[in-house]
């Protein structure tokens, strides 16, 4: 079973069933950039077990060939949108 379960499973139970720790009052204003904190952790510690190798349908190729023009677009319209004539 992973960790995170056992970690979920026993923060229900302290929290809101059995009322023995209320978040709120414990970290104040702090509470939600360490919620956020967490679950950035948790998703990256995730991503570091990703086995791209697997990918039976081939769509890992697909997507590596087709985000690299992305960003550029982008750039090039905010560019000619900010350096476009202004209508005053």
């Amino acid at each position: 079973m992973p960790a995170i379960l056992v970690l979920l499973v026993a923060g229900i139970l302290a929290g809101p069933l059995l009322g023995l720790l209320d978040p709120q009052k414990l970290f104040g204003p702090l509470l939600i950039p360490l919620v956020s904190l967490s679950v950035a952790m948790i998703l990256f510690e995730g991503s570091l077990t990703l086995r791209f190798a697997r990918d039976p349908t081939g769509w890992m190729h697909v997507a590596s060939t087709t985000q690299p023009p992305k960003p550029t677009v982008g750039w090039l319209l905010i560019a000619l949108i900010e350096n476009s004539p202004d209508d005053e």
